[in-house]
Protein backbone atom coordinates (compact mmCIF):
# COMPACT_ATOMS: atom_id res chain seq x y z
CA UNK A 1 0.00 0.00 0.00
CA UNK A 2 2.75 2.43 0.88
CA UNK A 3 4.59 1.47 -2.29
CA UNK A 4 1.53 2.31 -4.38
CA UNK A 5 1.13 5.67 -2.66
CA UNK A 6 4.75 6.49 -3.41
CA UNK A 7 4.25 5.68 -7.09
CA UNK A 8 1.20 7.93 -7.26
CA UNK A 9 3.09 10.82 -5.63
CA UNK A 10 6.07 10.36 -7.98
CA UNK A 11 3.71 10.20 -10.99
CA UNK A 12 2.05 13.42 -9.94
CA UNK A 13 5.40 15.18 -9.53
CA UNK A 14 6.51 13.96 -12.99
CA UNK A 15 3.22 15.14 -14.51
CA UNK A 16 3.65 18.57 -12.94
CA UNK A 17 7.24 18.78 -14.27
CA UNK A 18 6.14 17.77 -17.78
CA UNK A 19 3.35 20.36 -17.75
CA UNK A 20 5.79 23.06 -16.62
CA UNK A 21 8.31 22.04 -19.34
CA UNK A 22 5.60 22.25 -22.02
CA UNK A 23 4.68 25.78 -20.92
CA UNK A 24 8.36 26.85 -21.01
CA UNK A 25 8.87 25.39 -24.51
CA UNK A 26 5.72 27.08 -25.78
CA UNK A 27 6.86 30.44 -24.37
CA UNK A 28 10.33 30.15 -25.92
CA UNK A 29 8.87 29.28 -29.32
CA UNK A 30 6.52 32.27 -29.21
CA UNK A 31 9.54 34.51 -28.48
CA UNK A 32 11.49 32.93 -31.38
CA UNK A 33 8.58 33.66 -33.71
CA UNK A 34 8.58 37.32 -32.72
CA UNK A 35 12.34 37.59 -33.29
CA UNK A 36 12.03 35.94 -36.70
CA UNK A 37 9.28 38.32 -37.71
CA UNK A 38 11.40 41.32 -36.66
CA UNK A 39 14.36 40.07 -38.72
CA UNK A 40 12.19 39.62 -41.78
CA UNK A 41 10.45 42.96 -41.29
CA UNK A 42 7.06 41.30 -40.56
CA UNK A 43 4.75 42.95 -38.05
CA UNK A 44 3.01 40.34 -35.90
CA UNK A 45 -0.13 41.77 -34.40
CA UNK A 46 -2.29 38.81 -35.32
CA UNK A 47 -0.09 35.74 -35.21
CA UNK A 48 -2.72 33.46 -36.80
CA UNK A 49 -2.41 35.59 -40.00
CA UNK A 50 1.36 35.07 -40.27
CA UNK A 51 2.38 32.57 -43.00
CA UNK A 52 5.24 30.26 -42.26
CA UNK A 53 6.94 28.05 -44.86
CA UNK A 54 6.43 24.37 -44.12
CA UNK A 55 9.57 22.26 -44.69
CA UNK A 56 8.83 19.09 -46.69
CA UNK A 57 9.00 15.68 -45.03
CA UNK A 58 10.29 17.10 -41.74
CA UNK A 59 10.67 14.79 -38.82
CA UNK A 60 10.96 17.54 -36.19
CA UNK A 61 8.63 16.84 -33.23
CA UNK A 62 5.48 18.97 -33.07
CA UNK A 63 5.02 21.44 -30.21
CA UNK A 64 1.43 22.24 -29.37
CA UNK A 65 0.52 25.77 -28.23
CA UNK A 66 -2.79 27.49 -27.62
CA UNK A 67 -3.59 30.95 -28.99
CA UNK A 68 -4.63 33.09 -26.02
CA UNK A 69 -6.89 35.28 -28.22
CA UNK A 70 -8.93 32.41 -29.60
CA UNK A 71 -10.04 28.90 -28.80
CA UNK A 72 -7.97 27.38 -31.61
CA UNK A 73 -4.94 25.20 -30.99
CA UNK A 74 -1.99 25.30 -33.43
CA UNK A 75 0.84 22.83 -33.85
CA UNK A 76 4.26 24.16 -34.78
CA UNK A 77 7.39 22.37 -35.90
CA UNK A 78 9.44 24.84 -33.96
CA UNK A 79 13.06 24.21 -34.88
CA UNK A 80 12.30 23.54 -38.57
CA UNK A 81 10.31 26.77 -39.00
CA UNK A 82 12.89 28.92 -37.28
CA UNK A 83 15.62 27.47 -39.49
CA UNK A 84 13.70 28.03 -42.71
CA UNK A 85 12.54 31.52 -41.72
CA UNK A 86 15.70 32.98 -40.29
CA UNK A 87 17.81 32.54 -43.44
CA UNK A 88 20.84 34.86 -43.35
CA UNK A 89 20.81 37.61 -45.93
CA UNK A 90 23.23 37.11 -48.76
CA UNK A 91 26.52 38.89 -48.20
CA UNK A 92 27.80 38.25 -51.70
CA UNK A 93 28.91 41.56 -53.19
CA UNK A 94 28.41 42.44 -56.82
CA UNK A 95 31.26 40.98 -58.90
CA UNK A 96 33.70 43.42 -60.38
CA UNK A 97 33.19 43.99 -64.12
CA UNK A 98 35.60 42.06 -66.30
CA UNK A 99 37.70 44.36 -68.39
CA UNK A 100 38.25 43.15 -71.91
CA UNK A 101 40.88 44.42 -74.25
CA UNK A 102 39.47 46.08 -77.37
CA UNK A 103 39.96 44.11 -80.53
CA UNK A 104 42.78 45.44 -82.66
CA UNK A 105 41.68 47.37 -85.71
CA UNK A 106 42.11 45.46 -88.95
CA UNK A 107 44.96 46.61 -91.13
CA UNK A 108 44.05 48.98 -93.92
CA UNK A 109 44.00 47.53 -97.39
CA UNK A 110 46.15 48.75 -100.27
CA UNK A 111 43.24 50.76 -101.68
CA UNK A 112 42.21 52.20 -98.29
CA UNK A 113 45.75 53.44 -97.69
CA UNK A 114 45.79 55.05 -101.13
CA UNK A 115 42.47 56.79 -100.45
CA UNK A 116 43.83 58.13 -97.17
CA UNK A 117 46.56 60.04 -99.02
CA UNK A 118 44.26 61.99 -101.36
CA UNK A 119 45.11 65.69 -101.19
CA UNK A 120 48.47 65.02 -99.52
CA UNK A 121 52.10 65.10 -100.56
CA UNK A 122 54.02 62.72 -98.35
CA UNK A 123 57.60 61.58 -97.95
CA UNK A 124 57.22 59.61 -101.18
CA UNK A 125 57.15 62.85 -103.21
CA UNK A 126 60.35 64.28 -104.63
CA UNK A 127 61.05 67.22 -106.95
CA UNK A 128 60.76 64.95 -109.99
CA UNK A 129 58.20 62.39 -111.11
CA UNK A 130 57.05 60.50 -108.00
CA UNK A 131 53.98 58.57 -109.18
CA UNK A 132 55.83 55.23 -108.94
CA UNK A 133 57.29 56.17 -105.54
CA UNK A 134 53.78 56.86 -104.25
CA UNK A 135 52.43 53.50 -105.49
CA UNK A 136 55.44 51.73 -103.99
CA UNK A 137 55.00 53.54 -100.67
CA UNK A 138 51.35 52.46 -100.45
CA UNK A 139 52.30 48.85 -101.24
CA UNK A 140 54.97 48.89 -98.54
CA UNK A 141 52.55 50.31 -95.95
CA UNK A 142 49.99 47.63 -96.87
CA UNK A 143 52.74 44.97 -96.62
CA UNK A 144 51.93 43.54 -100.05
CA UNK A 145 53.71 40.17 -100.31
CA UNK A 146 56.65 39.98 -102.74
CA UNK A 147 56.28 43.63 -103.70
CA UNK A 148 59.27 45.22 -105.45
CA UNK A 149 59.43 48.99 -105.09
CA UNK A 150 60.78 51.20 -107.85
CA UNK A 151 60.78 54.87 -108.77
CA UNK A 152 60.03 54.18 -112.44
CA UNK A 153 56.47 53.46 -113.67
CA UNK A 154 57.88 51.61 -116.71
CA UNK A 155 59.95 49.36 -114.43
CA UNK A 156 56.95 48.69 -112.18
CA UNK A 157 55.11 47.58 -115.30
CA UNK A 158 57.97 45.26 -116.28
CA UNK A 159 58.03 43.75 -112.75
CA UNK A 160 54.27 43.11 -112.95
CA UNK A 161 54.66 41.43 -116.34
CA UNK A 162 57.41 39.09 -115.11
CA UNK A 163 55.40 38.24 -111.98
CA UNK A 164 52.35 37.32 -114.09
CA UNK A 165 50.21 40.09 -112.57
CA UNK A 166 49.20 41.85 -115.80
CA UNK A 167 45.44 41.70 -116.49
CA UNK A 168 43.39 42.37 -119.65
CA UNK A 169 40.90 44.57 -117.78
CA UNK A 170 41.29 47.04 -114.90
CA UNK A 171 40.07 46.18 -111.42
CA UNK A 172 39.55 48.24 -108.28
CA UNK A 173 42.69 48.22 -106.17
CA UNK A 174 44.87 47.35 -109.15
CA UNK A 175 47.40 49.37 -111.13
CA UNK A 176 46.81 51.42 -114.28
CA UNK A 177 49.81 52.16 -116.54
CA UNK A 178 49.53 55.26 -118.70
CA UNK A 179 51.40 56.98 -121.56
CA UNK A 180 51.23 60.68 -120.75
CA UNK A 181 52.16 61.50 -124.36
CA UNK A 182 48.88 60.09 -125.60
CA UNK A 183 48.08 58.95 -129.12
CA UNK A 184 50.72 60.05 -131.63
CA UNK A 185 52.87 61.40 -128.81
CA UNK A 186 56.59 60.93 -128.34
CA UNK A 187 56.04 58.03 -126.01
CA UNK A 188 54.44 55.91 -128.68
CA UNK A 189 52.60 53.78 -126.13
CA UNK A 190 55.44 53.66 -123.62
CA UNK A 191 54.53 53.70 -119.92
CA UNK A 192 55.36 57.05 -118.32
CA UNK A 193 52.81 57.16 -115.47
CA UNK A 194 51.21 54.76 -112.98
CA UNK A 195 48.15 55.19 -110.76
CA UNK A 196 45.88 53.08 -108.56
CA UNK A 197 42.41 52.16 -109.84
CA UNK A 198 39.80 53.17 -107.25
CA UNK A 199 36.79 52.04 -109.26
CA UNK A 200 35.84 50.95 -112.76
CA UNK A 201 32.64 51.97 -114.54
CA UNK A 202 32.50 50.42 -117.99
CA UNK A 203 35.32 52.02 -119.99
CA UNK A 204 35.86 54.71 -117.35
CA UNK A 205 38.58 54.22 -114.75
CA UNK A 206 38.73 56.39 -111.62
CA UNK A 207 42.27 56.50 -110.32
CA UNK A 208 44.27 57.79 -107.34
CA UNK A 209 47.83 58.97 -107.85
CA UNK A 210 50.11 61.88 -108.47
CA UNK A 211 48.31 64.57 -110.45
CA UNK A 212 48.99 64.02 -114.14
CA UNK A 213 46.23 66.11 -115.70
CA UNK A 214 47.08 69.44 -114.11
CA UNK A 215 46.30 70.94 -110.72
CA UNK A 216 48.30 70.88 -107.47
CA UNK A 217 51.20 68.45 -107.34
CA UNK A 218 49.56 66.22 -104.71
CA UNK A 219 47.84 62.85 -104.60
CA UNK A 220 44.57 63.35 -106.42
CA UNK A 221 41.67 61.57 -108.11
CA UNK A 222 41.56 61.49 -111.90
CA UNK A 223 39.53 59.82 -114.62
CA UNK A 224 40.82 57.88 -117.63
CA UNK A 225 39.07 56.15 -120.51
CA UNK A 226 40.03 52.78 -121.92
CA UNK A 227 41.03 53.05 -125.58
CA UNK A 228 41.71 56.79 -125.50
CA UNK A 229 45.36 56.27 -126.40
CA UNK A 230 46.63 57.14 -122.91
CA UNK A 231 45.79 53.96 -121.01
CA UNK A 232 48.38 51.31 -121.83
CA UNK A 233 47.96 48.33 -119.47
CA UNK A 234 46.63 47.01 -116.15
CA UNK A 235 48.02 44.79 -113.40
CA UNK A 236 47.12 43.36 -110.00
CA UNK A 237 49.13 44.45 -106.99
CA UNK A 238 49.71 40.85 -105.90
Amino acid sequence: MRHTQRLVIIGGILGLLLATLAVVIAGNFSSDKSQAAQVLGTQIEGEPETTWSEPPNTSVPLVTTTDARSTSTTQYTASARILTTLKPKSTTSNPLPIRTQPSPKPALTFLELAQGEVGKRGTYADPGFWCALYVSWVAEQAKVPDWQSNDSPAKLYGIAQRAGRETPQPEAGGLVFIDLGGPGGPGNGQVSHVAIAESVDGDTIHTIGRAAQGGPDVVTRETWTIGDGYVVAFARVQ
